[in-house]
Order: structure tokens, then sequence, then C-alpha cells
């Protein structure tokens, strides 16, 4: 009766794993994508001359900016703007 009790215990642990594994991915695969359409607003609200390409002023406008930073920052890319331009 024991080996069928922590059987059934053993099961409901690994399934109730697998579903927190599952939910892990689930996030970041959601933050990456919020990431991704976040980054693409960002370069075409920064290309000025609308010709679907950041220059290097508009690239440098864009690093520039303290919400860009602080975005990247979020997702675990820590770098200053003076190092984005380098």
């Amino acid at each position: 009766m024991i080996s069928l009790l922590t059987a059934v215990v053993s099961d409901n642990m690994l399934a109730a794993t697998a579903d927190m594994k599952e939910l892990e991915i689930k996030r970041a695969h959601d933050a990456k994508m919020e990431f991704l359409k976040w980054l693409h607003a960002c370069f075409w609200a920064h290309d000025l001359d609308g010709n679907g390409k950041l220059d290097r002023d508009e690239f440098i406008r864009w690093a520039e900016d303290e919400a860009t930073l602080k975005q990247l920052q979020r997702v675990g890319i820590n770098m200053r703007n003076e190092e984005l331009v380098a």
C-alpha cells in the first residue's frame, strides 16, 4: 500500500514540476515577444527620415533615450549609452 501511495505522490510531483516548467517557458516567450514588439516600435519611432533604417544619428538618439536604457536593463542588457554607440 505504501508503494502505491509513493508512486501516486511521485507522479503528482512530476506533473506539477512539468506544469511549472511549461509556465516558465511560456512566461519567457511572452517576455521576449513583448521586448521585440517594443524594439520594433522604438526603431520605427526613431527612424526620422522614414527610410526603414536607423542612421548613426537616429541610433544615437535612440541609445541616449533614458527609456531605452531602462527597457534594455529590464531584459538583462546592462549597457550605458556610451557603450551602445561606441
